[in-house]
């Protein structure tokens, strides 16, 4: 109404209904002023439409994603390298010693087993026989035999080596005059790393040759020592009329033989009255063989 136009007032207005059942308008104003009228035509009502609006806000999630990503591991291959290396070591080489197969074994300073021995050896004469002694001392204090003149061994008349293994063969200083070896014209004998000492070859011809050993057939030394022997006559040593070859021994000595073959070895230390103190060969003389 008019008051609208009125600045000071103000109306609220709301629709009520009444005991009776009057529904109207009431309104109240500044003035405290109340009044109903009843509806007849109601006015235009406003309807008030609540109306959902739905806004759609973006709502950013931030997710960790891990994707698994393929990575390439490198294992380290234990790989093995084979570098060939030239290297100059000398390697150890084993000397190959020759065996020796002893027919006969003899005990150390067994004298008689060595006679023995040397015995069966010349019974059997088949086959090259072995004796091997033992590191000792054999003493001889008796003749076995006068082939040549006295020996104190008996006299070889087949092929036999005596391997002396560091020993000594020797004449009892108080034994009667004898030679200690005597080979036969049919004999071989071969002595190896042995000592022949103390031969006293005395009395007639060809007693009197030879101090230590009369040799008609072969006679090798190696690697042995003839040495404090004496004779009378020829050869303090060694009297040779066959075949004899020294390697790497010593002893005086007379020859009549054409074949002398010496290796080394130094004559030394045996008395021959007549010839062959040292050395006596015909023909050409060895120059370690001059006395």
């Amino acid at each position: 109404g008019d008051a609208c136009d009125n600045a000071d007032l103000y109306y609220r207005f709301w629709q009520v209904q009444l005991d009776d059942g009057t529904i109207g308008w009431a309104a109240e104003a500044n003035n405290t002023n109340y009044f109903i009228e009843p509806i007849s035509a109601a006015p235009p009502t406003a309807t008030v439409t609540a109306t959902e609006t739905f806004t759609d806000t973006p709502t950013i999630t931030h997710t960790a994603t891990f994707t698994p990503s393929e990575t390439a591991t490198e294992t380290p291959t234990a790989t093995s390298t084979s570098t060939a290396t030239s290297t100059n070591t000398p390697t150890p080489t084993a000397t190959e010693t020759p065996s020796v197969s002893c027919t006969a074994t003899v005990s150390a300073g067994d004298t008689a087993a060595l006679i023995s021995a040397i015995t069966a050896a010349n019974t059997s004469g088949a086959s090259p026989d072995t004796i091997c002694l033992t590191q000792s001392t054999y003493i001889l204090i008796t003749v076995d035999n006068t082939t040549n003149g006295a020996n104190g061994l008996p006299s070889i008349t087949s092929d036999i080596t005596i391997v002396g293994n560091g020993a000594v063969i020797n004449r009892d200083a108080a034994a009667p005059a004898f030679r200690l070896f005597h080979v036969a014209a049919n004999g071989s004998l071969t002595l190896e790393n042995l000592t022949v000492s103390g031969g006293d070859a005395s009395g007639a011809a060809p007693a009197d040759d030879g101090g230590a050993i009369y040799n008609r057939g072969t006679l090798i030394l190696i690697d042995s020592t003839i040495t404090g022997n004496s004779a009378s006559a020829d050869g303090g040593g060694i009297y040779t009329s066959g075949t004899l070859t020294i390697n790497g021994s010593g002893g005086g000595l007379y020859t009549t033989s054409t074949t002398l073959t010496v290796s080394g070895g130094q004559i030394s230390g045996n008395n021959g009255n007549a010839r062959g103190t040292q050395a006596l060969v015909s023909g050409a003389v060895p120059q370690d063989l001059r006395s």
